[in-house]
Order: structure tokens, then sequence, then C-alpha cells
């Protein structure tokens, strides 16, 4: 079976029972929070610099210039690198995350721009649950159930296009 994708940021890799879909992209929820994380934490060492500059302390200039610069990159790291988001494919079950579903409880899939079921930390390790922006949901029971983070509207297409096919030919193949 052959199945290709024309973006660059989704790969697919078909093995003997088993295929998997990797996405990436970064998840806006959490690049924005690491945002407003990283812009917090670095009002301290930035007012820190601003003093050692009034009073000609070039030491302490350096050394808060070089943390401020250090909380700017882990923010980049940590929030804005797009990351790698993998959706396997076997016989039986669709693997997201931590959690499997069979596939004869999924009912439909879709793309959707808004947000996600109630979410439950304690009880659903799914770290996808809810998102910003155009993703794959899977109507699971009674619960539509967001599968990958936000995507750009383009690579939400294809991505639907290659789950789809993906899903069918596992599901009933």
């Amino acid at each position: 079976m052959e199945v290709a994708s024309t973006r660059p940021d989704i790969v697919v890799d078909v093995r003997d029972d088993r295929a998997t879909m990797t996405l990436i992209a970064r998840n806006p929820l959490v690049s924005w929070i690491v945002l407003l994380v990283g812009f917090f934490v670095s009002l301290g060492p930035l007012t820190i610099l601003a003093y050692g500059l009034s009073v000609p302390n070039y030491g302490t200039v350096f050394v808060m210039g070089a943390l401020t610069a250090v909380v700017f990159w882990l923010t980049w790291r940590i929030g804005w690198r797009p990351r790698s988001f993998r959706i396997a494919f076997s016989h039986g079950f669709l693997e997201v995350g931590q959690q499997r579903f069979p596939y004869s409880e999924i009912r439909s899939v879709g793309l959707a721009s808004h947000g996600g079921a109630a979410f439950d930390p304690a009880s659903m390790p799914l770290p996808r649950n809810h998102t910003i922006g155009p993703h794959i949901y899977i109507e699971f029971g009674a619960t539509l159930l967001p599968i990958t983070v936000g995507l750009r509207e383009a690579q939400a297409r294809e991505a639907l296009r290659i789950f789809s096919h993906l899903l069918e030919t596992y599901r009933y193949g």
C-alpha cells in the first residue's frame, strides 16, 4: 500500500501490519502559555539588567543579559519549536498519544477548528484534548475527540486525507 504526502511536515511510514503518520507541528495552546510564562520570567532579569546599567555595574549587566538570553532560548525551545506528533494505525485499534481507540467504536472523522470535549486531567491521559485551530477529530462514542494539535489549514486538509485513507485501510483491511 502506497500512501504519500505532498507536504514535508507530514510523514507516513507503512510497515507490514502497522502504519504511522507523523505530523510536524506546533501546539498553539502550549506555545502561547510558554510565551506568557517566558515573558514574565524574563521581567526579573531585565529589571536587574536595567539597574546594573543605571549604576555602572557591568558584571551584573553581563550576567543578567546572559540569563535573559537563556530564558528567551528556553521559551523558543520549549514552546515555539515544531515537534512531531504520531498517530499509529494497526489492525484492531488506532493509537494516539497513550490511548488506544478500537476501530469499531470510531463513528466518523473530520476537521474542526474549535476546542474539544470536557477535560478531566486525572482520568484522561490524551494530551491533545483541547486545541486551537484546524485539527482532526474522531467521533468516539458520543464525544468528538481532537486527535491532533492545531495545524495550518493546508496541513490539516492533507492530514485528514491521509488519515481517512489509513483509517479505512486498517479498519476494514
